[in-house]
Protein backbone atom coordinates (compact mmCIF):
# COMPACT_ATOMS: atom_id res chain seq x y z
CA UNK A 1 0.00 0.00 0.00
CA UNK A 2 3.05 2.29 0.16
CA UNK A 3 2.59 2.71 -3.52
CA UNK A 4 -0.49 4.92 -3.11
CA UNK A 5 0.63 8.24 -3.00
CA UNK A 6 -1.30 12.30 -3.85
CA UNK A 7 0.90 14.89 -4.87
CA UNK A 8 1.28 17.26 -1.40
CA UNK A 9 -1.22 20.27 -1.64
CA UNK A 10 0.94 23.58 -2.03
CA UNK A 11 -1.53 26.80 -1.69
CA UNK A 12 0.47 30.36 -1.16
CA UNK A 13 -1.68 33.33 -1.69
CA UNK A 14 -0.83 36.79 -1.23
CA UNK A 15 -3.70 38.51 -1.98
CA UNK A 16 -4.84 36.55 -4.75
CA UNK A 17 -3.67 33.19 -5.40
CA UNK A 18 0.21 33.22 -5.98
CA UNK A 19 0.86 29.84 -7.10
CA UNK A 20 -0.84 26.89 -7.00
CA UNK A 21 -0.98 22.85 -8.08
CA UNK A 22 -4.69 22.47 -7.45
CA UNK A 23 -5.58 21.58 -10.63
CA UNK A 24 -2.96 18.74 -10.94
CA UNK A 25 -3.98 17.11 -7.48
CA UNK A 26 -7.84 17.89 -8.51
CA UNK A 27 -7.46 15.29 -11.16
CA UNK A 28 -4.97 12.83 -9.37
CA UNK A 29 -7.00 12.91 -6.11
CA UNK A 30 -10.17 12.32 -8.54
CA UNK A 31 -8.78 9.66 -10.40
CA UNK A 32 -7.72 7.99 -7.47
CA UNK A 33 -10.93 8.39 -5.86
CA UNK A 34 -12.66 6.80 -8.48
CA UNK A 35 -9.73 3.96 -8.89
CA UNK A 36 -10.60 2.55 -4.87
CA UNK A 37 -12.45 -0.53 -5.40
CA UNK A 38 -16.13 -1.36 -3.39
CA UNK A 39 -16.12 -5.02 -4.58
CA UNK A 40 -15.32 -6.96 -1.19
CA UNK A 41 -14.29 -10.60 -1.56
CA UNK A 42 -11.08 -11.01 -0.23
CA UNK A 43 -8.87 -10.75 2.84
CA UNK A 44 -6.84 -8.18 0.92
CA UNK A 45 -10.27 -6.39 -0.42
CA UNK A 46 -11.20 -5.97 3.00
CA UNK A 47 -7.40 -5.16 4.46
CA UNK A 48 -7.05 -2.35 1.24
CA UNK A 49 -10.36 -0.97 1.65
CA UNK A 50 -9.64 -0.34 5.83
CA UNK A 51 -6.47 0.96 4.68
CA UNK A 52 -8.24 3.28 1.72
CA UNK A 53 -10.72 4.45 4.75
CA UNK A 54 -7.70 5.20 7.12
CA UNK A 55 -6.23 7.23 3.69
CA UNK A 56 -9.10 8.92 3.08
CA UNK A 57 -9.75 10.15 6.36
CA UNK A 58 -6.19 11.53 6.60
CA UNK A 59 -6.78 13.35 2.91
CA UNK A 60 -9.92 15.01 4.33
CA UNK A 61 -7.80 16.44 7.18
CA UNK A 62 -4.96 17.83 4.76
CA UNK A 63 -7.24 19.56 2.59
CA UNK A 64 -8.91 21.15 5.52
CA UNK A 65 -5.66 22.02 6.96
CA UNK A 66 -4.22 23.25 3.54
CA UNK A 67 -7.49 25.43 3.28
CA UNK A 68 -7.41 27.03 6.80
CA UNK A 69 -3.82 28.38 5.82
CA UNK A 70 -4.99 29.58 2.94
CA UNK A 71 -7.79 31.36 4.65
CA UNK A 72 -5.38 32.97 6.68
CA UNK A 73 -3.62 34.27 3.80
CA UNK A 74 -6.18 35.71 1.89
CA UNK A 75 -10.05 36.84 2.83
CA UNK A 76 -11.57 35.22 -0.13
CA UNK A 77 -10.47 32.99 -2.83
CA UNK A 78 -13.92 30.85 -3.54
CA UNK A 79 -12.71 29.28 -6.25
CA UNK A 80 -9.55 27.76 -4.06
CA UNK A 81 -12.55 26.95 -1.68
CA UNK A 82 -14.54 25.70 -3.80
CA UNK A 83 -12.34 23.32 -5.11
CA UNK A 84 -10.92 22.61 -1.79
CA UNK A 85 -14.32 21.87 -0.39
CA UNK A 86 -15.25 19.74 -3.26
CA UNK A 87 -12.24 17.28 -2.69
CA UNK A 88 -13.14 16.85 1.12
CA UNK A 89 -16.29 16.03 0.44
CA UNK A 90 -15.44 13.58 -2.25
CA UNK A 91 -13.22 11.56 0.38
CA UNK A 92 -15.43 11.93 2.70
CA UNK A 93 -17.96 10.19 0.67
CA UNK A 94 -16.25 7.50 -0.53
CA UNK A 95 -15.00 6.89 2.87
CA UNK A 96 -18.13 6.59 4.44
CA UNK A 97 -19.29 4.08 1.56
CA UNK A 98 -15.88 2.31 1.93
CA UNK A 99 -16.98 1.91 5.64
CA UNK A 100 -20.08 0.96 5.02
CA UNK A 101 -19.46 -1.89 2.67
CA UNK A 102 -16.67 -3.33 4.67
CA UNK A 103 -19.26 -3.44 7.60
CA UNK A 104 -22.03 -4.44 5.90
CA UNK A 105 -19.81 -7.65 3.35
CA UNK A 106 -18.33 -8.34 7.04
CA UNK A 107 -21.73 -8.86 8.40
CA UNK A 108 -22.97 -11.22 5.30
CA UNK A 109 -20.09 -13.25 5.12
CA UNK A 110 -20.19 -13.90 8.77
CA UNK A 111 -24.00 -14.77 8.62
CA UNK A 112 -23.19 -16.91 5.83
CA UNK A 113 -20.30 -19.09 7.58
CA UNK A 114 -22.60 -18.98 10.52
CA UNK A 115 -25.32 -20.49 8.23
CA UNK A 116 -23.30 -22.90 6.26
CA UNK A 117 -21.51 -24.15 9.66
CA UNK A 118 -25.47 -24.93 10.94
CA UNK A 119 -26.69 -26.57 8.31
CA UNK A 120 -23.61 -28.65 8.13
CA UNK A 121 -24.23 -29.68 11.74
CA UNK A 122 -28.37 -30.23 11.77
CA UNK A 123 -27.32 -32.89 8.63
CA UNK A 124 -24.13 -34.87 10.54
CA UNK A 125 -27.03 -34.64 13.46
CA UNK A 126 -29.51 -35.87 11.12
CA UNK A 127 -27.32 -38.86 9.73
CA UNK A 128 -26.20 -39.91 12.98
CA UNK A 129 -30.34 -39.99 14.31
CA UNK A 130 -31.14 -42.34 10.98
CA UNK A 131 -29.05 -44.54 12.78
CA UNK A 132 -31.66 -45.04 15.54
CA UNK A 133 -34.98 -44.30 13.93
CA UNK A 134 -36.33 -48.15 14.13
CA UNK A 135 -35.68 -47.62 18.17
CA UNK A 136 -37.34 -44.31 18.54
CA UNK A 137 -34.05 -42.93 20.06
CA UNK A 138 -32.91 -39.11 19.36
CA UNK A 139 -29.12 -37.83 20.19
CA UNK A 140 -29.67 -34.90 22.63
CA UNK A 141 -29.45 -31.32 20.64
CA UNK A 142 -25.44 -30.58 20.53
CA UNK A 143 -25.04 -26.60 21.21
CA UNK A 144 -22.81 -24.58 19.18
CA UNK A 145 -21.74 -21.09 19.30
CA UNK A 146 -20.68 -19.67 16.05
CA UNK A 147 -22.04 -16.43 16.56
CA UNK A 148 -19.99 -15.78 20.08
CA UNK A 149 -16.81 -17.37 18.55
CA UNK A 150 -16.64 -14.71 15.61
CA UNK A 151 -16.84 -11.94 17.79
CA UNK A 152 -13.69 -9.91 17.59
CA UNK A 153 -12.67 -11.51 14.49
CA UNK A 154 -12.18 -8.56 11.44
CA UNK A 155 -10.48 -10.81 8.90
CA UNK A 156 -12.87 -13.95 6.99
CA UNK A 157 -9.77 -16.29 7.75
CA UNK A 158 -10.20 -15.84 11.32
CA UNK A 159 -13.75 -16.04 10.99
CA UNK A 160 -13.35 -19.17 9.01
CA UNK A 161 -11.20 -20.58 11.38
CA UNK A 162 -13.47 -19.78 14.36
CA UNK A 163 -16.40 -21.27 12.75
CA UNK A 164 -14.42 -24.37 11.80
CA UNK A 165 -13.42 -25.11 15.06
CA UNK A 166 -16.48 -25.00 16.47
CA UNK A 167 -18.38 -26.73 14.11
CA UNK A 168 -15.62 -29.43 14.38
CA UNK A 169 -16.17 -29.88 17.93
CA UNK A 170 -19.55 -30.07 17.36
CA UNK A 171 -20.02 -32.73 15.03
CA UNK A 172 -17.02 -34.89 17.16
CA UNK A 173 -19.70 -34.25 20.30
CA UNK A 174 -22.60 -35.68 17.92
CA UNK A 175 -20.16 -38.32 17.05
CA UNK A 176 -19.25 -39.15 20.45
CA UNK A 177 -23.02 -39.41 21.62
CA UNK A 178 -23.90 -41.49 18.46
CA UNK A 179 -20.98 -43.70 19.89
CA UNK A 180 -22.33 -43.90 23.28
CA UNK A 181 -25.73 -44.69 22.27
CA UNK A 182 -25.12 -47.00 19.57
CA UNK A 183 -23.37 -49.32 22.38
CA UNK A 184 -26.35 -48.81 25.17
CA UNK A 185 -28.51 -49.83 22.44
CA UNK A 186 -26.24 -52.67 21.71
CA UNK A 187 -26.29 -54.09 25.52
CA UNK A 188 -30.24 -53.21 25.96
CA UNK A 189 -31.23 -55.30 22.46
CA UNK A 190 -28.70 -58.18 23.45
CA UNK A 191 -30.77 -59.13 26.05
CA UNK A 192 -33.25 -62.05 25.35
CA UNK A 193 -36.96 -61.18 23.33
CA UNK A 194 -38.93 -62.08 26.18
CA UNK A 195 -37.28 -59.25 28.06
CA UNK A 196 -38.15 -56.45 25.22
CA UNK A 197 -40.97 -54.75 27.06
CA UNK A 198 -39.36 -54.26 30.02
CA UNK A 199 -37.14 -51.27 28.50
CA UNK A 200 -39.94 -49.02 27.13
CA UNK A 201 -37.92 -45.84 27.97
CA UNK A 202 -34.82 -46.59 25.21
CA UNK A 203 -34.52 -42.21 24.92
CA UNK A 204 -33.96 -42.06 28.64
CA UNK A 205 -31.67 -46.00 28.99
CA UNK A 206 -29.46 -44.95 26.17
CA UNK A 207 -27.98 -41.25 28.07
CA UNK A 208 -27.52 -43.40 30.86
CA UNK A 209 -23.60 -44.20 31.85
CA UNK A 210 -22.55 -47.88 30.73
CA UNK A 211 -22.24 -49.62 34.30
CA UNK A 212 -25.29 -47.32 35.84
CA UNK A 213 -27.43 -49.20 32.08
CA UNK A 214 -26.25 -52.90 33.27
CA UNK A 215 -27.41 -52.19 36.59
CA UNK A 216 -30.52 -51.43 35.74
CA UNK A 217 -30.83 -53.90 33.59
CA UNK A 218 -29.92 -56.64 35.50
CA UNK A 219 -32.57 -54.96 38.11
CA UNK A 220 -35.25 -54.88 36.07
CA UNK A 221 -34.93 -59.04 34.52
CA UNK A 222 -34.44 -60.05 38.23
CA UNK A 223 -37.72 -58.21 39.30
CA UNK A 224 -39.44 -59.57 36.28
CA UNK A 225 -37.98 -62.71 36.71
CA UNK A 226 -39.68 -62.74 39.97
CA UNK A 227 -42.81 -61.42 39.15
CA UNK A 228 -43.15 -63.60 36.90
CA UNK A 229 -42.70 -66.95 39.21
CA UNK A 230 -45.28 -65.08 41.36
CA UNK A 231 -47.60 -64.87 38.71
CA UNK A 232 -47.32 -68.42 37.61
CA UNK A 233 -47.30 -70.02 41.28
CA UNK A 234 -50.51 -68.01 42.11
CA UNK A 235 -52.23 -69.50 38.53
CA UNK A 236 -50.81 -72.57 39.71
CA UNK A 237 -52.55 -72.26 43.23
CA UNK A 238 -55.59 -71.48 41.33
CA UNK A 239 -55.66 -73.83 39.23
CA UNK A 240 -55.18 -76.21 42.22
CA UNK A 241 -58.13 -74.34 43.90
CA UNK A 242 -60.05 -74.87 41.24
CA UNK A 243 -59.33 -78.71 40.83
CA UNK A 244 -60.11 -79.09 44.64
CA UNK A 245 -63.51 -77.35 44.26
CA UNK A 246 -64.34 -79.62 41.05
CA UNK A 247 -63.35 -82.74 42.97
CA UNK A 248 -65.44 -81.88 46.26
CA UNK A 249 -68.36 -81.12 44.25
CA UNK A 250 -67.92 -84.07 42.17
CA UNK A 251 -67.30 -86.02 45.73
CA UNK A 252 -70.59 -84.12 46.89
CA UNK A 253 -72.72 -84.78 43.68
CA UNK A 254 -71.27 -88.64 43.76
CA UNK A 255 -72.29 -88.73 47.52
CA UNK A 256 -75.74 -87.03 47.09
CA UNK A 257 -76.39 -89.55 44.10
CA UNK A 258 -75.62 -92.83 46.16
CA UNK A 259 -77.38 -91.23 48.75
CA UNK A 260 -79.96 -90.64 46.33
CA UNK A 261 -79.53 -94.08 45.59
CA UNK A 262 -79.63 -95.82 48.96
CA UNK A 263 -82.84 -93.71 50.25
CA UNK A 264 -84.48 -95.09 46.83
CA UNK A 265 -83.20 -98.47 47.37
CA UNK A 266 -84.48 -98.00 51.21
CA UNK A 267 -87.76 -96.54 50.37
CA UNK A 268 -87.74 -99.76 47.83
CA UNK A 269 -86.87 -102.36 50.20
CA UNK A 270 -89.53 -100.57 52.86
CA UNK A 271 -92.25 -100.89 50.38
CA UNK A 272 -91.39 -103.89 49.49
CA UNK A 273 -91.07 -105.00 53.06
CA UNK A 274 -94.14 -103.52 53.72
CA UNK A 275 -95.97 -104.94 51.42
CA UNK A 276 -94.32 -108.38 52.33
CA UNK A 277 -95.93 -107.70 55.88
CA UNK A 278 -99.22 -106.39 54.94
CA UNK A 279 -99.00 -109.61 52.73
CA UNK A 280 -97.88 -112.01 55.97
CA UNK A 281 -100.48 -110.10 58.29
CA UNK A 282 -103.00 -109.96 55.82
CA UNK A 283 -102.32 -113.86 55.71
CA UNK A 284 -102.20 -114.41 58.90
CA UNK A 285 -105.50 -112.16 59.70
CA UNK A 286 -106.75 -114.72 56.74
CA UNK A 287 -105.67 -117.81 58.56
CA UNK A 288 -107.31 -116.33 61.99
CA UNK A 289 -110.39 -115.90 60.42
CA UNK A 290 -110.85 -119.26 58.57
CA UNK A 291 -109.68 -120.49 62.25
CA UNK A 292 -112.50 -118.38 63.75
CA UNK A 293 -114.89 -119.04 61.07
CA UNK A 294 -114.18 -122.60 61.74
CA UNK A 295 -115.24 -122.48 65.25
CA UNK A 296 -118.23 -120.32 65.14
CA UNK A 297 -120.12 -122.28 62.30
CA UNK A 298 -122.48 -122.53 64.75
CA UNK A 299 -123.06 -118.90 65.04
CA UNK A 300 -125.69 -117.46 62.48
CA UNK A 301 -123.77 -117.28 58.79
CA UNK A 302 -125.13 -113.65 58.40
CA UNK A 303 -122.41 -112.24 60.98
CA UNK A 304 -119.68 -110.37 59.82
CA UNK A 305 -116.63 -109.49 61.40
CA UNK A 306 -113.94 -106.82 60.76
CA UNK A 307 -111.45 -105.29 61.27
CA UNK A 308 -111.50 -101.76 63.01
CA UNK A 309 -110.99 -98.68 61.17
CA UNK A 310 -111.55 -96.21 63.00
CA UNK A 311 -114.65 -96.31 63.75
CA UNK A 312 -114.35 -97.09 67.60
CA UNK A 313 -113.55 -93.35 68.71
CA UNK A 314 -117.02 -92.59 67.53
CA UNK A 315 -118.79 -95.83 69.14
CA UNK A 316 -119.56 -94.90 72.36
CA UNK A 317 -122.26 -97.37 72.42
CA UNK A 318 -120.03 -100.40 71.48
CA UNK A 319 -117.01 -98.75 73.35
CA UNK A 320 -117.50 -99.98 76.81
CA UNK A 321 -118.41 -103.93 75.57
CA UNK A 322 -114.57 -103.84 73.92
CA UNK A 323 -113.21 -102.28 76.97
CA UNK A 324 -114.54 -104.54 79.48
CA UNK A 325 -114.62 -107.29 77.67
CA UNK A 326 -112.92 -110.00 79.87
CA UNK A 327 -110.20 -111.36 78.99
CA UNK A 328 -110.02 -109.21 75.21
CA UNK A 329 -106.34 -108.58 75.34
CA UNK A 330 -106.02 -112.40 74.24
CA UNK A 331 -108.89 -112.81 71.49
CA UNK A 332 -107.78 -113.43 68.57
CA UNK A 333 -106.02 -110.69 66.27
CA UNK A 334 -109.15 -109.38 64.65
CA UNK A 335 -111.25 -109.16 67.63
CA UNK A 336 -108.26 -107.52 69.31
CA UNK A 337 -108.33 -104.26 67.16
CA UNK A 338 -111.71 -104.26 67.35
CA UNK A 339 -115.64 -105.55 66.16
CA UNK A 340 -118.21 -104.13 64.88
CA UNK A 341 -121.14 -105.98 64.00
CA UNK A 342 -123.43 -104.76 61.05
CA UNK A 343 -127.32 -103.86 60.73
CA UNK A 344 -127.67 -105.71 57.90
CA UNK A 345 -126.74 -109.11 60.04
CA UNK A 346 -130.73 -109.45 60.44
CA UNK A 347 -130.23 -113.26 60.73
CA UNK A 348 -129.15 -112.78 64.45
CA UNK A 349 -132.53 -111.97 65.65
CA UNK A 350 -133.87 -108.54 64.48
CA UNK A 351 -133.87 -105.79 62.48
CA UNK A 352 -131.96 -102.62 63.11
CA UNK A 353 -133.55 -99.23 61.66
CA UNK A 354 -130.89 -97.62 59.13
CA UNK A 355 -128.37 -95.90 61.03
CA UNK A 356 -128.67 -98.08 64.19
CA UNK A 357 -126.24 -100.28 65.81
CA UNK A 358 -125.99 -103.65 67.87
CA UNK A 359 -126.52 -102.37 71.62
CA UNK A 360 -123.77 -102.84 74.10
CA UNK A 361 -125.35 -105.71 75.75
CA UNK A 362 -126.07 -107.67 72.29
CA UNK A 363 -122.48 -107.12 71.56
CA UNK A 364 -121.27 -108.59 74.80
CA UNK A 365 -123.63 -111.39 73.90
CA UNK A 366 -121.95 -111.74 70.69
CA UNK A 367 -118.28 -111.53 72.28
CA UNK A 368 -119.09 -113.95 75.05
CA UNK A 369 -120.95 -116.80 72.22
CA UNK A 370 -117.44 -116.06 70.08
CA UNK A 371 -115.05 -116.89 73.29
CA UNK A 372 -116.80 -119.90 74.30
CA UNK A 373 -116.82 -120.86 70.42
CA UNK A 374 -112.98 -120.39 70.73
Amino acid sequence: MTDIKLPELCVEIVGQVKSSNLAVYESTALEFIRSINTDLQTDDDFARAEQMVKFCDKAEKELDKAKTAAMERTADISALFATVDTLRDEMRAKRLELNRLVKARKDAIRAELINTATNALHTATIRANAEFSVYGVQLPAVAADFAGVVKGKRTVKSLELAIDTELNRAVSEVESLRAHIADNLKLITSQPPEFAALFPDLQMLTAMRPGELSELISERIAAHKKAEAERLEAERERIREEEKRKAEAEAARIREEERRKAEEWANAARLANDERIKASEEARRQEEMRALAAKTQHLPQAVQIEEYNGFFDDSPAIAPSFNDAPDFDDSPAPLRNGLTVWRRNREIGQDLPDGQYYSAAEVDRLLEQLRRAA
